[in-house]
């Protein structure tokens, strides 16, 4: 028996004390760790890295468009990466502002793929657009274009836009509308990216001049034959 039971009393509660912080700590960070070497691209602009997951966080870094990080762990819902920078900053970022391997990779065999297509045109943004892997405005995407960057024009392709909040027919009987199709191109900027732009609605055809205000490039000089191929 102890000559000092409250002592005891007080270790013992110490003890329970310290171990439940252990395992608060623990299971408060619910993270993943990351597989070794896995790597991502960054998709949007800039990204501000954070020191932690929460609405009041201290800014670490930043991360730009297209740069390479490695991913160091992830949260166990997916939400948040905490990634590395190639100037050796670290901090967590939000997964939708990263792209994976995969993605990259499939705009390095676009570039493999038509590095020696001939330009059929040359164009100027008129805003900033992201640059997809495949035509069609939800698909993947990982570099951006700014507005007035000057691009090579490559190969046409049409793709069917999707329309949100389209009114389902009332019955089997009722005709669809008619899709709405977009023309899209194969575009060089001049860093050398090789990606798909959208150009046009198909309904809303160029006018004499170059491309519509309200499509997402212009023709930098008249080019009659394309023009002509393209109506």
């Amino acid at each position: 028996m102890s000559l000092f039971p409250h002592e005891c009393r007080l270790r013992k509660a110490a003890l329970s004390a310290l171990t439940a912080g252990v395992i608060t700590i623990a299971g408060c960070g619910g993270h993943n760790l990351a597989k070794p070497g896995e790597v991502a691209y960054v998709a949007a602009p800039q990204v501000t890295l954070r020191d932690r997951v929460a609405t009041v966080f201290n800014k670490t870094g930043t991360v730009e468009n297209g740069e390479r990080v490695n991913i160091l762990d992830r949260t166990k819902n997916g939400r948040f990466v905490r990634v590395r920078s190639p100037h050796g900053e670290e901090g967590w970022v939000e997964q939708r502002y990263l792209a994976d391997q995969k993605v990259f990779d499939r705009f390095q065999l676009l570039q493999q793929g038509y590095a020696n297509v001939p330009v059929q045109a040359r164009a100027i943004t008129r805003s900033d657009l992201n640059m997809h892997a495949t035509p069609g405005r939800d698909s993947e995407h990982l570099y951006l274009l700014k507005e007035g960057d000057k691009l090579d024009l490559l190969k046409r392709a049409t793709a069917e836009r999707a329309v949100k909040g389209a009114a389902k027919p009332a019955n089997d009987a009722t005709p669809l509308p008619p899709p709405v199709m977009e023309d899209w191109w194969l575009v060089r900027n001049s860093q050398k990216h090789y990606a798909v732009s959208a150009a046009a609605e198909r309904s809303q055809r160029r006018q004499p001049g170059g491309f519509r205000p309200d499509t997402d490039f212009y023709l930098e000089q008249e080019d009659a034959p394309l023009r002509d191929r393209l109506s």
